[in-house]
């Protein structure tokens, strides 16, 4: 679905590793295809180089343990109204900052400059942009980690339960 931002994530990264000679971003995918993208999705893995791949579904139960082995989750939706997606929550639970357009939710869930990196919202250009300015200081994302870790316990099902019973 051209909707969750995957041409644009995959066009910077092409163009950043291209523009400085070398394989700067890795870039995994992953995620169920929507059935209507599923053709122009497959073409477009098809031409993925090396630095690129689609990775599949993670079941929930491990998503946590899959992101952890990665620097920042970048999550470029063109759904303005996408709501409080879990992808996040889990990525912060991993001690990874998100690099995301502004939907309409965005600080809501993400603190700019603490628990991730907003980019103006349907921006490519943006997208490019603050991805060259992550390379220029990637102690940005490294010091983020734990504030993620912190942001995440407050989904946490305990502190749910304690809300909850605080509520009663």
């Amino acid at each position: 679905m051209k909707q969750k931002g995957i041409n644009d994530i995959v066009k910077a990264v092409k163009e950043i590793n291209k523009l400085y000679n070398e394989v700067i971003f890795l870039l995994d995918i992953y995620g169920p295809v929507d059935p209507l993208y599923k053709n122009e999705f497959t073409e477009m893995c098809k031409n993925f180089p090396k630095y690129i791949r689609y990775c599949g579904c993670v079941p929930s139960d491990e998503s946590t343990s899959v992101l952890s082995d990665y620097y920042a989750l970048v999550f470029p939706t063109r759904f303005y109204t996408e709501g409080i997606p879990g992808t996040i929550i889990d990525a912060f639970s991993s001690g990874l900052p998100v690099i995301s357009s502004k939907w309409q939710n965005f600080s809501d869930l993400i603190d700019d400059g603490i628990t991730g990196i907003g980019y103006d919202f349907g921006s490519y250009k943006h997208l490019k942009s603050t991805l060259i300015e992550i390379i220029a200081n990637p102690k940005r994302l490294i010091n983020m980690k734990k504030n993620c870790i912190r942001e995440a316990e407050k989904y946490s099902i305990d502190k749910a339960i304690s809300i909850l019973l605080e509520q009663v």
